[in-house]
């Protein structure tokens, strides 16, 4: 299989693990994050994934596409918003939403060429890396991570 075509093959994966998580209305934090510390509930985490898809397919894309260094500028709350949005949100409209954002990630991977992988793109905060790099750790190691870490509070 060839890379994108695994990449896709994840990202879908992920998605249908998210998927066979049951609806809930549990408040419950999971265990600390060994990296962070934090403490993430399910709406925390759906939140996250929720904000996380789009905005990653956007800037990877775009960077691609143009050149433009991507991530989150400093500063930005987006990251902080979709974390704790959940709870208003809700699940069913969070869900929606990562559904369209698996869309939107599977759309730029579909849309990409096998030599894109290897190209270098600039990120606020991380220097140079490859397109590989990026989509393996903003998106597709990102979602397979949060499905989870989701499945994991049941």
């Amino acid at each position: 299989m060839a890379e994108l075509e695994e990449m896709a093959a994840r990202l879908e994966a992920a998605r249908d693990r998210l998927r066979g998580v049951p609806i809930s209305d549990s408040h419950e934090p999971g265990p600390p994050d060994p990296k962070t510390g934090e403490r993430w509930d399910r709406f925390n985490i759906l939140g996250h994934t929720a904000e996380m898809l789009p905005f990653w397919s956007r800037e990877i894309g775009k960077a691609v596409h143009t050149g433009a260094r991507m991530g989150r500028e400093p500063g930005s709350a987006g990251r902080l918003e979709g974390i704790e949005s959940g709870r208003l949100l809700g699940e069913a409209n969070l869900r929606d939403r990562i559904e369209q954002g698996v869309a939107s990630a599977l759309g730029l991977v579909r849309g990409m060429a096998a030599e894109d992988l290897d190209r270098e793109i600039e990120a606020h905060g991380r220097g140079t890396l490859t397109v590989r790099t990026a989509m393996e750790t903003f998106l597709v190691g990102h979602l397979e991570d949060h499905a989870a870490q989701l499945a994991e509070l049941g």
